[in-house]
Protein backbone atom coordinates (compact mmCIF):
# COMPACT_ATOMS: atom_id res chain seq x y z
CA UNK A 1 0.00 0.00 0.00
CA UNK A 2 1.46 3.33 -0.98
CA UNK A 3 1.26 5.99 1.67
CA UNK A 4 1.74 9.67 0.89
CA UNK A 5 1.72 12.09 3.88
CA UNK A 6 1.30 15.73 2.93
CA UNK A 7 2.37 16.89 6.39
CA UNK A 8 3.45 15.41 9.69
CA UNK A 9 0.10 16.22 11.29
CA UNK A 10 -1.82 14.05 8.87
CA UNK A 11 0.73 11.24 9.29
CA UNK A 12 0.36 11.32 13.06
CA UNK A 13 -3.42 11.23 12.86
CA UNK A 14 -3.27 8.31 10.43
CA UNK A 15 -0.87 6.39 12.69
CA UNK A 16 -3.06 6.90 15.75
CA UNK A 17 -6.14 5.68 13.91
CA UNK A 18 -4.30 2.64 12.53
CA UNK A 19 -2.89 1.82 15.95
CA UNK A 20 -6.31 1.84 17.56
CA UNK A 21 -7.64 -0.36 14.80
CA UNK A 22 -4.67 -2.72 15.12
CA UNK A 23 -4.96 -3.06 18.89
CA UNK A 24 -8.59 -3.89 18.54
CA UNK A 25 -7.86 -6.74 16.12
CA UNK A 26 -4.73 -8.35 17.58
CA UNK A 27 -5.27 -11.45 19.64
CA UNK A 28 -3.36 -12.75 22.63
CA UNK A 29 -0.04 -14.57 22.03
CA UNK A 30 0.11 -18.31 22.43
CA UNK A 31 0.24 -19.42 26.12
CA UNK A 32 3.61 -21.12 25.84
CA UNK A 33 5.26 -18.12 24.26
CA UNK A 34 4.01 -15.29 26.51
CA UNK A 35 7.45 -13.68 27.14
CA UNK A 36 8.42 -13.40 23.48
CA UNK A 37 7.61 -10.11 21.72
CA UNK A 38 6.38 -10.63 18.16
CA UNK A 39 7.49 -8.51 15.29
CA UNK A 40 4.88 -6.79 13.17
CA UNK A 41 5.46 -9.28 10.37
CA UNK A 42 4.53 -12.28 12.57
CA UNK A 43 1.55 -10.78 14.37
CA UNK A 44 -1.48 -12.98 14.43
CA UNK A 45 -4.80 -11.36 13.59
CA UNK A 46 -8.27 -12.65 14.05
CA UNK A 47 -9.57 -11.35 10.82
CA UNK A 48 -8.25 -10.15 7.56
CA UNK A 49 -9.11 -7.00 5.75
CA UNK A 50 -8.48 -3.64 7.37
CA UNK A 51 -6.00 -5.09 9.90
CA UNK A 52 -3.63 -6.09 7.16
CA UNK A 53 -3.71 -2.53 5.81
CA UNK A 54 -2.91 -1.18 9.30
CA UNK A 55 0.09 -3.50 9.51
CA UNK A 56 1.40 -2.17 6.21
CA UNK A 57 0.89 1.41 7.44
CA UNK A 58 2.87 0.82 10.64
CA UNK A 59 5.69 -0.84 8.71
CA UNK A 60 5.93 2.16 6.42
CA UNK A 61 5.92 4.61 9.32
CA UNK A 62 8.65 2.59 11.05
CA UNK A 63 10.99 3.34 8.16
CA UNK A 64 9.94 7.00 8.04
CA UNK A 65 12.86 8.09 10.29
CA UNK A 66 15.23 7.59 7.39
CA UNK A 67 13.43 10.32 5.44
CA UNK A 68 13.69 13.07 8.10
CA UNK A 69 15.41 16.34 7.16
CA UNK A 70 19.17 16.55 7.87
CA UNK A 71 18.89 19.01 10.81
CA UNK A 72 16.48 16.65 12.62
CA UNK A 73 18.33 13.39 11.97
CA UNK A 74 20.64 11.81 14.53
CA UNK A 75 23.49 10.17 12.61
CA UNK A 76 24.70 8.21 15.62
CA UNK A 77 23.98 4.48 15.15
CA UNK A 78 22.75 2.12 17.81
CA UNK A 79 23.63 -1.52 17.85
CA UNK A 80 20.03 -2.58 18.25
CA UNK A 81 18.44 -0.03 15.92
CA UNK A 82 16.05 1.34 18.55
CA UNK A 83 15.09 5.03 18.40
CA UNK A 84 14.39 7.50 21.24
CA UNK A 85 13.33 11.14 20.98
CA UNK A 86 15.43 13.99 22.43
CA UNK A 87 15.00 17.76 22.29
CA UNK A 88 17.20 19.48 19.76
CA UNK A 89 18.61 22.97 20.03
CA UNK A 90 15.97 24.21 17.61
CA UNK A 91 13.12 23.07 19.85
CA UNK A 92 12.17 20.08 17.67
CA UNK A 93 12.21 16.37 18.34
CA UNK A 94 15.07 14.39 16.80
CA UNK A 95 15.77 10.66 16.91
CA UNK A 96 18.50 9.34 19.15
CA UNK A 97 19.67 5.79 19.73
CA UNK A 98 18.87 4.24 23.06
CA UNK A 99 19.69 0.73 24.32
CA UNK A 100 17.11 -1.87 25.13
CA UNK A 101 16.85 -3.85 28.35
CA UNK A 102 17.31 -7.62 28.70
CA UNK A 103 13.89 -8.37 27.24
CA UNK A 104 14.52 -6.31 24.14
CA UNK A 105 12.33 -3.42 25.41
CA UNK A 106 13.38 0.21 25.34
CA UNK A 107 14.79 1.16 28.73
CA UNK A 108 12.72 4.10 30.03
CA UNK A 109 15.03 4.77 33.05
CA UNK A 110 18.54 5.25 31.65
CA UNK A 111 21.41 5.95 34.00
CA UNK A 112 22.11 9.59 34.74
CA UNK A 113 25.59 9.27 33.37
CA UNK A 114 24.27 8.41 29.89
CA UNK A 115 23.33 11.20 27.55
CA UNK A 116 25.76 13.68 29.12
CA UNK A 117 27.90 15.17 26.47
CA UNK A 118 31.56 15.06 27.44
CA UNK A 119 33.66 17.90 26.16
CA UNK A 120 37.36 17.55 25.71
CA UNK A 121 39.64 19.62 27.98
CA UNK A 122 40.84 21.52 24.96
CA UNK A 123 37.28 22.65 24.26
CA UNK A 124 37.07 24.32 27.68
CA UNK A 125 40.22 26.36 27.35
CA UNK A 126 39.59 30.10 27.33
CA UNK A 127 35.98 29.65 28.43
CA UNK A 128 34.52 30.11 31.95
CA UNK A 129 31.86 27.89 33.43
CA UNK A 130 28.35 29.29 34.06
CA UNK A 131 29.09 30.06 37.71
CA UNK A 132 32.33 31.86 37.00
CA UNK A 133 30.76 33.82 34.15
CA UNK A 134 28.08 35.10 36.56
CA UNK A 135 30.74 36.05 39.12
CA UNK A 136 32.68 37.92 36.43
CA UNK A 137 29.56 39.78 35.32
CA UNK A 138 28.73 40.71 38.95
CA UNK A 139 32.26 42.00 39.51
CA UNK A 140 31.99 44.11 36.38
CA UNK A 141 28.67 45.60 37.47
CA UNK A 142 30.09 46.38 40.93
CA UNK A 143 33.12 48.08 39.38
CA UNK A 144 30.90 50.22 37.17
CA UNK A 145 28.73 51.19 40.16
CA UNK A 146 31.78 52.18 42.21
CA UNK A 147 33.05 54.31 39.33
CA UNK A 148 29.66 56.01 39.00
CA UNK A 149 29.51 56.71 42.74
CA UNK A 150 33.01 58.14 42.74
CA UNK A 151 32.20 60.42 39.80
CA UNK A 152 28.92 61.55 41.39
CA UNK A 153 29.94 61.88 45.03
CA UNK A 154 33.70 62.30 44.84
CA UNK A 155 34.32 59.38 47.19
CA UNK A 156 34.00 55.61 47.04
CA UNK A 157 30.78 54.43 48.78
CA UNK A 158 31.24 52.81 52.20
CA UNK A 159 29.93 49.46 50.98
CA UNK A 160 32.77 49.26 48.46
CA UNK A 161 34.90 46.35 49.59
CA UNK A 162 37.67 47.39 47.22
CA UNK A 163 37.74 50.87 48.74
CA UNK A 164 37.87 49.43 52.24
CA UNK A 165 40.73 47.18 51.22
CA UNK A 166 42.71 50.21 50.10
CA UNK A 167 42.11 51.86 53.45
CA UNK A 168 40.29 54.84 51.93
CA UNK A 169 36.94 54.18 53.60
CA UNK A 170 37.27 52.51 57.00
CA UNK A 171 34.13 51.24 58.73
CA UNK A 172 33.30 54.05 61.12
CA UNK A 173 30.97 51.85 63.21
CA UNK A 174 34.01 50.27 64.82
CA UNK A 175 36.89 52.04 66.62
CA UNK A 176 39.04 53.65 63.97
CA UNK A 177 42.79 53.33 63.73
CA UNK A 178 43.19 56.85 62.44
CA UNK A 179 43.22 56.22 58.70
CA UNK A 180 41.50 59.07 56.83
CA UNK A 181 38.38 58.23 54.89
CA UNK A 182 39.66 59.95 51.81
CA UNK A 183 42.66 61.88 50.65
CA UNK A 184 41.65 64.07 47.70
CA UNK A 185 43.46 63.04 44.54
CA UNK A 186 43.90 66.69 43.54
CA UNK A 187 45.76 67.76 46.69
CA UNK A 188 49.33 69.05 46.43
CA UNK A 189 52.06 66.67 47.50
CA UNK A 190 52.98 68.83 50.54
CA UNK A 191 49.38 69.16 51.83
CA UNK A 192 49.18 67.60 55.28
CA UNK A 193 46.27 66.87 57.61
CA UNK A 194 44.78 69.49 59.90
CA UNK A 195 44.81 67.25 62.96
CA UNK A 196 48.04 65.89 64.37
CA UNK A 197 46.03 62.80 65.42
CA UNK A 198 42.40 61.75 65.58
CA UNK A 199 40.52 58.73 66.83
CA UNK A 200 36.90 57.57 66.97
CA UNK A 201 35.34 54.98 69.26
CA UNK A 202 31.81 53.67 69.61
CA UNK A 203 29.69 51.42 71.82
CA UNK A 204 26.40 49.95 70.50
CA UNK A 205 25.13 49.45 74.08
CA UNK A 206 23.24 46.37 72.93
CA UNK A 207 21.76 45.81 76.41
CA UNK A 208 19.53 48.83 75.78
CA UNK A 209 19.60 49.32 71.98
CA UNK A 210 18.86 46.71 69.33
CA UNK A 211 20.68 48.60 66.56
CA UNK A 212 23.77 50.78 66.23
CA UNK A 213 22.56 53.98 64.58
CA UNK A 214 25.56 56.27 65.21
CA UNK A 215 28.15 57.03 62.59
CA UNK A 216 31.20 59.26 62.17
CA UNK A 217 33.17 60.58 59.21
CA UNK A 218 36.63 62.12 59.12
CA UNK A 219 38.19 63.41 55.89
CA UNK A 220 41.52 65.06 56.62
CA UNK A 221 42.73 66.73 54.48
CA UNK A 222 39.39 67.62 52.91
CA UNK A 223 40.18 70.45 50.50
CA UNK A 224 43.27 72.36 49.44
CA UNK A 225 42.83 76.12 49.43
CA UNK A 226 44.02 78.46 46.72
CA UNK A 227 46.89 79.78 48.87
CA UNK A 228 50.01 78.04 50.13
CA UNK A 229 49.43 76.45 53.51
CA UNK A 230 45.65 76.85 53.20
CA UNK A 231 43.75 73.59 53.68
CA UNK A 232 40.60 72.13 55.22
CA UNK A 233 39.59 69.10 57.30
CA UNK A 234 36.16 67.51 57.79
CA UNK A 235 35.00 66.01 61.11
CA UNK A 236 31.43 64.84 61.71
CA UNK A 237 29.24 62.65 63.92
CA UNK A 238 25.75 61.52 62.94
CA UNK A 239 23.11 59.90 65.16
CA UNK A 240 20.21 58.15 63.46
CA UNK A 241 16.76 57.38 64.81
CA UNK A 242 14.01 55.19 63.39
CA UNK A 243 16.55 53.02 61.55
CA UNK A 244 19.76 53.48 59.59
CA UNK A 245 18.28 54.60 56.26
CA UNK A 246 18.79 58.32 56.86
CA UNK A 247 22.13 58.09 58.67
CA UNK A 248 23.62 55.82 56.00
CA UNK A 249 22.57 58.25 53.28
CA UNK A 250 23.90 61.30 55.13
CA UNK A 251 27.15 59.50 55.93
CA UNK A 252 27.68 58.91 52.22
CA UNK A 253 26.42 62.16 50.72
CA UNK A 254 26.73 65.15 53.04
CA UNK A 255 30.48 65.73 52.83
CA UNK A 256 30.32 65.65 49.03
CA UNK A 257 27.60 68.32 49.00
CA UNK A 258 29.54 70.50 51.44
CA UNK A 259 32.61 70.14 49.24
CA UNK A 260 30.65 71.30 46.20
CA UNK A 261 29.21 74.32 48.01
CA UNK A 262 32.56 75.22 49.55
CA UNK A 263 34.33 75.12 46.20
CA UNK A 264 31.60 77.32 44.71
CA UNK A 265 32.05 79.81 47.56
CA UNK A 266 35.81 79.91 47.04
CA UNK A 267 35.31 80.59 43.33
CA UNK A 268 32.75 83.32 44.09
CA UNK A 269 35.10 84.97 46.57
CA UNK A 270 37.83 85.23 43.96
CA UNK A 271 40.94 86.91 45.28
CA UNK A 272 39.21 87.88 48.54
CA UNK A 273 39.53 85.72 51.64
CA UNK A 274 36.56 83.48 52.32
CA UNK A 275 34.39 84.94 55.09
CA UNK A 276 32.78 83.08 57.99
CA UNK A 277 29.37 83.95 56.61
CA UNK A 278 30.21 82.41 53.24
CA UNK A 279 31.36 79.17 54.86
CA UNK A 280 28.28 79.00 57.08
CA UNK A 281 26.05 79.64 54.09
CA UNK A 282 27.77 76.84 52.15
CA UNK A 283 27.20 74.38 54.99
CA UNK A 284 23.54 75.41 55.33
CA UNK A 285 22.95 74.93 51.61
CA UNK A 286 24.45 71.44 51.80
CA UNK A 287 22.19 70.56 54.76
CA UNK A 288 19.17 71.72 52.78
CA UNK A 289 20.19 69.72 49.70
CA UNK A 290 20.75 66.48 51.55
CA UNK A 291 17.44 66.90 53.38
CA UNK A 292 15.64 67.32 50.07
CA UNK A 293 17.32 64.21 48.75
CA UNK A 294 16.23 62.30 51.86
CA UNK A 295 12.65 63.25 51.02
CA UNK A 296 13.03 61.58 47.63
CA UNK A 297 14.57 58.53 49.28
CA UNK A 298 11.50 58.22 51.49
CA UNK A 299 12.72 59.01 55.00
CA UNK A 300 9.30 59.97 56.36
CA UNK A 301 9.57 58.32 59.75
CA UNK A 302 13.33 58.18 60.24
CA UNK A 303 16.08 60.77 60.36
CA UNK A 304 19.39 61.67 61.94
CA UNK A 305 21.22 64.41 63.77
CA UNK A 306 24.40 65.85 62.28
CA UNK A 307 27.26 67.80 63.83
CA UNK A 308 29.84 68.86 61.24
CA UNK A 309 33.06 70.77 61.94
CA UNK A 310 35.16 72.19 59.11
CA UNK A 311 38.67 72.96 60.34
CA UNK A 312 40.36 75.62 58.19
CA UNK A 313 44.08 76.09 58.61
CA UNK A 314 45.73 79.08 57.00
CA UNK A 315 49.26 80.40 57.61
CA UNK A 316 49.43 81.29 61.32
CA UNK A 317 45.82 80.47 62.25
CA UNK A 318 43.22 77.73 62.67
CA UNK A 319 39.49 78.33 62.45
CA UNK A 320 36.58 75.98 63.17
CA UNK A 321 33.28 76.28 61.29
CA UNK A 322 30.44 74.33 62.87
CA UNK A 323 26.96 73.40 61.65
CA UNK A 324 24.64 71.07 63.56
CA UNK A 325 21.08 69.83 63.83
CA UNK A 326 19.85 67.73 66.75
CA UNK A 327 21.53 66.86 70.02
CA UNK A 328 24.95 65.59 68.95
CA UNK A 329 27.42 68.01 70.52
CA UNK A 330 30.88 69.42 69.92
CA UNK A 331 33.31 71.12 72.29
CA UNK A 332 36.74 72.67 71.82
CA UNK A 333 39.46 72.40 74.47
CA UNK A 334 42.09 75.13 74.57
CA UNK A 335 45.63 75.22 75.91
CA UNK A 336 44.39 76.81 79.17
CA UNK A 337 42.44 73.64 80.03
CA UNK A 338 39.07 75.21 79.31
CA UNK A 339 36.25 73.70 77.28
CA UNK A 340 34.03 75.67 74.93
CA UNK A 341 30.77 74.38 73.52
CA UNK A 342 30.69 75.20 69.81
CA UNK A 343 27.39 73.56 68.86
CA UNK A 344 23.84 73.94 70.10
CA UNK A 345 21.55 71.15 71.34
CA UNK A 346 18.17 71.20 69.59
CA UNK A 347 15.76 69.62 72.04
CA UNK A 348 12.05 70.32 72.54
CA UNK A 349 12.63 71.32 76.18
CA UNK A 350 14.56 74.42 75.08
CA UNK A 351 12.23 77.46 75.40
CA UNK A 352 13.62 79.00 72.22
CA UNK A 353 13.03 75.78 70.28
CA UNK A 354 9.51 75.40 71.70
CA UNK A 355 8.69 78.92 70.52
CA UNK A 356 10.10 78.22 67.06
CA UNK A 357 8.16 74.94 66.73
CA UNK A 358 4.90 76.62 67.72
CA UNK A 359 5.51 79.52 65.33
CA UNK A 360 5.85 76.98 62.50
CA UNK A 361 2.49 75.36 63.26
CA UNK A 362 3.67 72.55 65.52
CA UNK A 363 3.42 71.77 69.20
CA UNK A 364 5.47 70.10 71.91
CA UNK A 365 4.03 67.58 74.35
CA UNK A 366 5.77 65.27 76.79
CA UNK A 367 9.08 66.79 75.71
CA UNK A 368 8.64 65.73 72.09
CA UNK A 369 7.66 67.49 68.88
CA UNK A 370 4.07 66.43 68.15
CA UNK A 371 4.54 63.93 70.95
CA UNK A 372 6.84 61.85 68.70
CA UNK A 373 10.37 63.18 68.15
CA UNK A 374 12.86 63.97 70.91
CA UNK A 375 14.85 66.49 68.81
CA UNK A 376 13.48 69.65 67.24
CA UNK A 377 15.88 69.75 64.26
CA UNK A 378 16.94 66.81 62.14
CA UNK A 379 17.72 65.64 58.62
CA UNK A 380 14.91 63.43 57.35
CA UNK A 381 11.73 62.96 59.46
CA UNK A 382 9.68 64.47 56.64
CA UNK A 383 6.37 63.47 58.18
CA UNK A 384 7.10 66.09 60.88
CA UNK A 385 8.59 68.83 58.73
CA UNK A 386 5.24 70.61 58.56
CA UNK A 387 4.84 70.67 62.36
CA UNK A 388 8.07 72.32 63.45
CA UNK A 389 10.97 69.93 62.76
CA UNK A 390 13.46 71.75 60.53
CA UNK A 391 16.61 70.91 58.59
CA UNK A 392 18.15 74.36 59.23
CA UNK A 393 21.39 74.03 61.24
CA UNK A 394 22.82 76.25 63.92
CA UNK A 395 26.14 77.62 62.66
CA UNK A 396 29.09 79.28 64.33
CA UNK A 397 32.79 79.97 63.79
CA UNK A 398 35.63 79.90 66.31
CA UNK A 399 39.27 80.96 66.32
CA UNK A 400 40.98 77.71 67.30
CA UNK A 401 44.58 78.85 67.03
CA UNK A 402 45.13 78.14 70.76
CA UNK A 403 42.96 75.01 70.87
CA UNK A 404 44.48 71.63 71.62
CA UNK A 405 41.57 69.27 70.96
CA UNK A 406 38.15 68.93 69.39
CA UNK A 407 35.55 66.49 70.73
CA UNK A 408 32.36 65.55 68.89
CA UNK A 409 29.97 63.00 70.39
CA UNK A 410 26.50 61.60 70.00
CA UNK A 411 23.94 62.17 72.74
CA UNK A 412 24.84 58.83 74.28
CA UNK A 413 28.08 60.46 75.43
CA UNK A 414 26.63 63.76 76.63
CA UNK A 415 23.67 62.21 78.45
CA UNK A 416 26.12 60.62 80.88
CA UNK A 417 28.98 63.14 80.93
CA UNK A 418 29.13 66.92 81.09
CA UNK A 419 31.40 69.11 79.01
CA UNK A 420 33.83 69.53 81.92
CA UNK A 421 33.92 65.76 82.53
CA UNK A 422 34.91 65.18 78.93
CA UNK A 423 37.63 67.85 79.11
CA UNK A 424 39.11 66.25 82.24
CA UNK A 425 39.35 62.86 80.49
CA UNK A 426 40.99 64.39 77.42
CA UNK A 427 43.42 66.47 79.52
CA UNK A 428 44.43 63.39 81.46
CA UNK A 429 45.01 61.43 78.25
CA UNK A 430 47.24 64.21 76.93
CA UNK A 431 49.19 64.46 80.16
CA UNK A 432 49.81 60.70 80.09
CA UNK A 433 50.82 60.83 76.40
CA UNK A 434 47.86 58.55 75.62
CA UNK A 435 46.25 60.67 72.93
CA UNK A 436 45.24 57.60 70.94
CA UNK A 437 43.26 56.25 73.93
CA UNK A 438 41.16 59.35 74.62
CA UNK A 439 38.14 58.37 72.49
CA UNK A 440 38.06 54.85 73.91
CA UNK A 441 38.27 56.17 77.47
CA UNK A 442 35.42 58.62 76.87
CA UNK A 443 33.14 55.87 75.55
CA UNK A 444 34.02 53.58 78.44
CA UNK A 445 33.42 56.31 81.03
CA UNK A 446 30.03 57.19 79.52
CA UNK A 447 29.03 53.52 79.56
CA UNK A 448 30.14 53.15 83.18
CA UNK A 449 28.19 56.31 84.08
CA UNK A 450 24.97 54.64 82.93
CA UNK A 451 24.39 55.77 79.33
CA UNK A 452 21.59 53.75 77.73
CA UNK A 453 22.03 54.97 74.15
CA UNK A 454 24.48 54.28 71.36
CA UNK A 455 27.74 56.05 72.23
CA UNK A 456 30.15 57.59 69.73
CA UNK A 457 33.12 59.84 70.45
CA UNK A 458 35.47 61.56 67.99
CA UNK A 459 38.59 63.26 69.36
CA UNK A 460 41.00 65.28 67.19
CA UNK A 461 44.24 66.87 68.47
CA UNK A 462 45.61 69.97 66.82
CA UNK A 463 49.19 69.79 68.09
CA UNK A 464 49.19 72.43 70.81
CA UNK A 465 50.78 71.21 74.03
CA UNK A 466 48.31 71.28 76.90
CA UNK A 467 49.47 72.23 80.37
CA UNK A 468 50.01 69.32 82.73
CA UNK A 469 47.53 70.44 85.38
CA UNK A 470 43.80 69.93 85.21
CA UNK A 471 42.14 73.30 85.41
CA UNK A 472 38.89 74.34 87.00
CA UNK A 473 35.79 73.41 84.94
CA UNK A 474 34.65 76.18 82.66
CA UNK A 475 32.18 76.25 79.78
CA UNK A 476 31.44 79.00 77.37
CA UNK A 477 31.15 79.95 73.73
CA UNK A 478 33.27 81.54 71.10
Amino acid sequence: MAIVAHDMGSVQRTVRAAGRQLLGGIGSPPPGDARRRHSIDSLQVRETGTNAAAIELLQAIRSEAASQPPWARDDRKASDGAVVVRRSSRGTSTPQSKPRNGRGEIDLEPSRAEGRRKESPAGNQGRLGPGREEIARSAGRAARQRQEQQERWGVAPPWSSQAAARGSVPNQRQPSKGTPIRTPASKPADLGPIAAMWRTACEPNSAFRSHMEDSSVVIDPFLAGDRDGDNWGYFAVYDGHGGRQAVDYVETKLHGLILEELKAAIVAAGADRLTDEAVSDSMSKAFYRVDEQLKNVGTWRCGCTATVVLAHRSPGSLRLHVANVGDSRSIAIDSANSEWRISRDHRPNDPAEIQRVESEGGFVTRGRVAGQLGVSRALGDHSLKSVGVTWRPSVCARDATQDTALVIGSDGLWDAMGDADVRVVVDRAMSEKAHDKAADILVREAWKAGSTDNITALVAFFGKTASQGVGRPRTGGA
